[in-house]
């Protein structure tokens, strides 16, 4: 009676241990973003709780979070003036604005209560107790009324909640993550007002982030959950899903309907638009990853394609079931296993073999990418897994210890036979699982619960350190501040902040009128304005698109991959340079006994363009170019050099970088550049390491020819 009162109390505290979390999280105004990467970019300094801020994240740091800086610095209004852009903030993305779909999107109603960097850090709270709640709950439901139910099935919910993809992708995609569950629950529930819960819940699950590939895969989840408990078919039955069924499309109307002036655009854009997905391109390595986890990356270092594309649903419970569960042909004929494999090999099909047209179409899969199934493959695998263990029977003996340890080695050498790296290079914190079976083979008592703790411990010391935890308050204080002054100071007469070298939205978001951006939706007057001549089809194929525009040295706007436009910045700049009072000389007196500070990077020949690369001890972008006339010079520009700044301790020097581009034809003799700080004083930049004949610095400049 007492040991079962006492388990009770310890497993019911831990929602109380959730609340204490969640209040202390966002009385510190805390969040998992990576905007350090931005604040970084504006030279500013700030600190984080715990880890680092990732550049990977862009989709976060670079998008996201600026388009949402522009809602609370639009007061929640639907449209945001950033120069001549339009932006609609109305977008596939949960951001706060004050409009009827506000009753569907709970998890921003504290930022028309609290401060926006408490609003901001709430958010981020509420998706992480709402995945590991919801989850538990439809876990304890899957693996039925067993000992140690709910310990089974909060430890199964972290251990989702530590998987490669989740990790990666928190910060996008979560809130579809963390409010699947829900939806699930609401299904099941047989209330008398299950009905409007299924309409509510999917509502705002499909609100929180409406992107098809997730939505599709946790779709199939979803009635995997629901196939899997559904003990009778009977007409009452039926007619109950049948009803569910129809309130999620009365959710997806009203999808349609708050969207319905952006899909209207949107449907005809290239990209996304016109891109459909006939399957079969996910390379087998990658559909390995999905059953044996880390294959594909050292540590955070991606084997293959970038970290956050590598990150899947996986965990090392499959390998575990598969070794020690000795009545594995009796429990896979259960219900609640073949369901999940069946599942995994309708993913795995999807991802390794082109599908028919017809199929993708009415499987919805043409909507999703083959890389995105990656989660939910493996989240099925592992609900498999789960059960196997908890309902078999399982055999600890010697000989499946030894067939498990060679399994081990055989799983972490696979990078290694595929070519992707040598033999012991790769981290191997997943061998660590070697040592914590054995001691479970002394402890047969706890078999089941040693093998899910394991799982999980591994997926928590890989994947916990991703995201940072850095208070979001710099993240909302910097709007409109000194240093948003700063930048629209430099504004053109055409409008537009004209500033290569900062990424995505980040300069739209603390208030400037920037050029570079993400826009969600093509901006045709704009471009067509900049480009009266370009063939239509040329024009349609380059800008109709969602994009980040870059600035570039390009002779011509071009499209490097889907979601990016480049754009030269000749053709948008009306100044001759952007280095801010270029000095053009012919001689400075005693070149040579100028101390040598900055560096050279390259010097590269683009036709009729000489261009050098490098950095200067000066953040004034004072350079005196000593060799030529002003008409050499062909396009100056400031490049972001945090490298430079973090190994000198400055952050004054983040915006140190240039590049300049020069007529080749013009030049007579080698250059010389020399950087005026005011509290660095004049300094000769040195040569690059091998030489050049175009860059010497020297008192009487020799001619080339």
């Amino acid at each position: 009676m007492k040991n079962t009162f006492f388990k009770n109390i310890t497993i019911n505290q831990i929602y109380w241990l959730y609340v204490i979390w969640l209040v202390v999280y966002v009385s510190f105004a805390l969040s998992p973003s990576s905007y350090g990467m931005a604040l970084e970019s504006f030279g500013l300094d700030y600190n984080t709780v715990f880890g680092s801020a990732r550049p990977i994240r862009s989709d976060e740091w670079a998008v996201w979070t600026p388009y949402t800086q522009m809602a609370v610095n639009n007061n929640f209004e639907r449209f945001y003036q950033s120069g001549l852009y339009q932006i609609d903030l109305r977008n596939f993305n949960q951001i706060p604005l004050l409009d009827w779909s506000l009753i569907f999107k709970p998890l921003i109603w504290g930022y028309f209560i609290l401060p926006p960097a408490y609003a901001f850090s709430l958010f981020y709270a509420l998706l992480t107790l709402l995945f590991v709640v919801g989850w538990e709950k439809v876990v304890a439901r899957f693996i039925g009324n067993v000992p140690n139910q709910r310990v089974y099935s909060i430890a199964f919910t972290f251990l989702i909640y530590f998987t490669g993809y989740v990790q990666y992708w928190w910060t996008t995609t979560g809130p579809l993550l963390a409010l699947a569950p829900w939806l699930i629950l609401a299904i099941y529930n047989q209330s008398k007002w299950r009905y409007v819960w299924v309409f509510y819940i999917a509502t705002t699950w499909l609100l929180s982030h409406t992107y098809p590939p997730i939505v599709v895969t946790l779709a199939y989840l979803s009635a995997g959950f629901v196939i899997a408990d559904t003990k009778t078919w009977n007409k009452q039955v039926l007619v109950d899903y049948t009803i569910k069924v129809v309130m999620c499309g009365f959710a997806a109307t009203i999808i349609l309907l708050y969207y319905q002036d952006v899909l209207k655009v949107m449907g005809e854009t290239i990209y996304p638009g016109k891109r459909v997905v006939p399957g079969g391109s996910e390379p087998l390595f990658m559909w390995l990853a999905t059953i044996f986890p880390f294959i594909a990356q050292s540590n955070y270092q991606e084997l293959l394609l970038n970290i956050c594309e590598v990150g899947t649903g996986a965990s090392f419970l499959p390998l575990l079931a598969a070794c020690f569960v000795s009545n594995k042909s009796e429990i896979c004929k259960h219900k609640s296993v073949y369901i999940w494999f069946i599942l995994f090999g309708l993913f795995s099909l999807w991802m390794l073999l082109p599908f028919p047209a017809i199929l993708g179409k009415i499987t919805l899969f043409s909507l999703v990418l083959e890389n995105r199934m990656t989660f939910a493959a493996g989240f099925a695998l592992n609900l498999a897994a789960l059960f196997m263990i908890i309902h078999g029977k399982l055999t600890l003996n010697l000989d499946r210890v030894i067939l498990f340890v060679f399994a081990m080695i055989a799983i972490y050498s696979l990078a290694t036979w595929f070519g992707y790296i040598t033999f012991g290079k790769k981290s191997a914190w997943e061998l660590i699982l070697i040592p914590m079976i054995l001691a479970v083979f002394f402890v047969p008592k706890f078999a089941k619960m040693g093998l899910v703790g394991a799982a999980l411990l591994i997926n928590v010391l890989y994947n916990s350190s991703f995201n940072p935890i850095m208070s979001a308050k710099p993240i909302f204080d910097i709007i409109n501040s000194e240093t948003t002054q700063k930048f629209n100071a430099q504004k053109e007469e055409s409008g537009w902040v004209v500033e290569p070298g900062y990424f995505g939205a980040t300069l739209s978001g603390i208030g400037v009128d920037s050029f570079t951006n993400v826009l969600m939706q093509p901006q045709f007057e704009i471009f067509r304005k900049v480009y009266p001549n370009m063939p239509k089809e040329e024009f349609n194929q380059i800008f109709n698109r969602y994009a980040h525009i870059h600035l570039t040295n390009d002779d011509y706007p071009n499209v490097p991959q889907p979601d990016v436009i480049r754009i030269p910045l000749k053709d948008i700049s009306t100044k001759k340079t952007l280095v801010d009072a270029l000095a053009v000389t012919k001689t400075v007196v005693n070149i040579q006994q100028l101390p040598q500070e900055g560096h050279i990077d390259s010097i590269e020949e683009r036709g009729n363009i000489i261009i050098f690369k490098g950095w200067a001890m000066s953040d004034d972008k004072q350079l005196s170019i000593i060799g030529i006339e002003p008409e050499q010079i062909k396009q100056a520009v400031v490049v972001s050099r945090r490298d430079v700044a973090q190994a000198l301790n400055d952050n004054k020097l983040t915006h140190s970088g240039f590049q300049i581009a020069i007529d080749k034809s013009l030049v007579t003799s080698p250059i010389c550049l020399v950087s005026t700080d005011t509290d660095y004083g004049n300094k000769q930049i040195a040569s690059p390491v091998n030489g050049s004949a175009y860059y010497q610095c020297t008192t009487q400049l020799p001619s080339t020819k």
